[in-house]
């Protein structure tokens, strides 16, 4: 016997017009046949760094065959397509964490010195400012003499790691902070 088919005419503009947020609740009508909740949790998918580890995906999708439905990762004979996935190793992400650290830590000695400027970020058309709470305590104006937002370059995931494994063999103390 064929399986039931449903033809969608308008899916991309259904999907569009459905606004989907990740709190909402979706029911598709045509009960999985026109492809409606495929692109809703296509759209649901979470973004970010995930552990290449097999065993830590797999944990995070039990379902995965070749492009996860839930997390940014597509696989291929059991092995992790990084140039179509978000992944980063288990050595990755602590370099990472120990960077992160260690930005934290110079930015809150600037602010106890009294020395962290206004510099919010600006990348394309997009500012820090757009989504800060506290503009009108923090008087940053473009406009004013002395103000200006810091260009904020694009950069390929390969550049951010030598960046990031860069300023770790920078460091001239040898002692690690963490």
């Amino acid at each position: 016997m064929d399986k039931p088919k449903h033809i969608s005419v308008l899916l991309d503009e259904c999907i569009e017009n459905l606004n989907i947020k990740p709190d909402g609740i979706y029911v598709d009508g045509t009960l999985g046949l026109g492809g409606h909740s495929e692109q809703i949790l296509k759209r649901l998918r979470m973004n970010g760094l995930v552990n290449s580890g097999l065993d830590i995906i797999h944990h995070l999708d039990r379902e995965i065959e070749r492009e996860s439905d839930v997390i940014p990762v597509a696989v291929k004979d059991g092995y992790v397509q990084e140039s179509r996935s978000s992944v980063a190793s288990t050595r990755q992400f602590e370099a990472l964490r120990k960077f992160v650290k260690r930005k934290l830590r110079s930015a809150g000695q600037e602010i106890l010195k009294g020395t962290m400027g206004t510099k919010p970020y600006k990348q394309g058309n997009q500012t820090a400012c757009d989504f800060c709470p506290y503009h009108a305590v923090c008087g940053f104006d473009s406009r004013t003499a002395g103000y200006g937002y810091r260009r904020l370059k694009g950069m390929k995931p390969e550049e951010i790691w030598a960046e990031i494994d860069q300023e770790r063999e920078d460091e001239t103390d040898g002692s690690d902070m963490d």
